[in-house]
């Protein structure tokens, strides 16, 4: 193998620790099985969301509730009215 190659190789693996490291952080576990960043992803929208509504717990409509009401606010300041 060429210098070049050899180089791929090496930063290929480095990726793909990195990549690795990231993942395990992220999950908050060390090994991964398909579909759980996913599922860690869905879980942390949803734990968002239910913080911005002020509730414990995600429901069905949350997020629409509160990308409504961001924008209402938003269009209060625009029209120099209180939200």
């Amino acid at each position: 193998l060429g210098l070049g190659m050899e180089l791929a190789i090496v930063l290929r693996s480095a990726i793909r620790e990195s990549v690795k490291g990231s993942a395990r952080e992220f999950l908050g576990k060390d090994s991964y099985e398909f579909g759980d960043l996913g599922l860690e992803a869905d879980r942390r929208v949803k734990a968002a969301v239910a913080e911005m509504r002020g509730k414990s717990e995600y429901e069905l409509g949350d997020l629409s509730k509160a990308l409504d009401q961001i924008a209402k606010d938003e269009v209060c300041k625009l029209a120099g009215k209180e939200p």
